[in-house]
């Protein structure tokens, strides 16, 4: 996990139409759903996955084509 790579709340308000209207889960994430995926990368089960960007978006991204 690096430094300053995790978005934090600020990027996405409770209430953003814009956002609930494309995400599958209909709501902004938690500060601990964040969390626990940066656990995922820390655990030491894990230590084999290297190199990866996981969004934690609740389905934000798979609203939108390849031009969105």
């Amino acid at each position: 996990v690096g430094a300053g790579t995790i978005m934090d709340g600020g990027a996405v308000v409770a209430g953003d139409a814009a956002f609930l209207k494309h995400a599958s889960v209909p709501r902004a994430g938690t500060i601990e759903e964040v969390a626990a995926t940066v656990l995922f990368f820390c655990n030491p089960l894990n230590s084999y996955t290297t190199g990866q960007l996981l969004a934690v978006d609740g389905g934000w991204g798979a609203g939108y084509g390849r031009n969105f």
